[in-house]
């Protein structure tokens, strides 16, 4: 049997480091000028600007946990904090810090055939983080689904809304770029959405 992993290696290693570039690259975004025209320019990177958001909605930029937050902000500190745990242990071994540094120092690294399985595993990861980050800061309309999680079961979740209330929601939350479960963080990306609605019993949408 031919072993496609070294094959398989310069296409993969490519897509990991496109991931970690489209979390902390520089960002194409558009800007408006006094004449009411709109023109290209370079933006700040994605996780520079979710860490940017996170000091502003808590005033200090201290990192400081507060619950009262709404529940956009809380997503965020979550989100910043996943990232930075998991991009530690990927680089643990190494002396660099700062998960940008880390990331940084992973998109220049040369990997090895027996590599493309985990590599593959963190481009996932990545993609999925600056599709969270898209969605905390410019967010999307979103639509719920009464229907419990398939992954852990919870219909509903209890979040504090924008005045700092306890509020009960659906767990299910669909968006433009996937549904996700709000209890256990499950993610369907739109490509999945059949083998959801199998899992939760509803008619899947026809594109034809």
């Amino acid at each position: 049997m031919t072993d496609t992993t070294e094959h398989d290696l310069p296409g993969t290693r490519q897509a990991f480091r496109d991931a970690i570039h489209a979390l902390i690259g520089r960002t194409r975004t558009l800007i408006e000028r006094d004449n009411g025209a709109t023109e290209p320019a370079w933006g700040d990177p994605l996780y520079t600007q979710l860490r940017e958001y996170i000091a502003g909605a808590q005033g200090t930029g201290n990192g400081s946990h507060a619950r009262s937050m709404p529940p956009v902000v809380l997503d965020a500190v979550d989100l910043c904090d996943q990232i930075d745990r998991t991009v530690r242990d990927w680089v643990s071994p190494i002396n660099v810090t700062g998960t940008v540094g880390r990331l940084a120092w992973l998109e220049e690294t040369q990997f090895r055939p027996q590599d493309v399985p985990a590599l593959k595993a963190r481009t996932a990861d990545l993609t999925w983080w600056a599709a969270r980050a898209r969605e905390l800061l410019d967010p999307p309309r979103r639509w719920t689904l009464p229907n419990p999680c398939p992954a852990c079961g919870t219909a509903k979740v209890y979040r504090p809304d924008s005045a700092g209330e306890t509020v009960r929601q659906p767990a299910l939350q669909i968006g433009r770029h996937g549904c996700e479960c709000q209890h256990c963080r499950t993610f369907w990306p739109p490509e999945r959405f059949g083998i959801l609605a199998g899992a939760i019993g509803a008619t899947p949408i026809s594109n034809g």
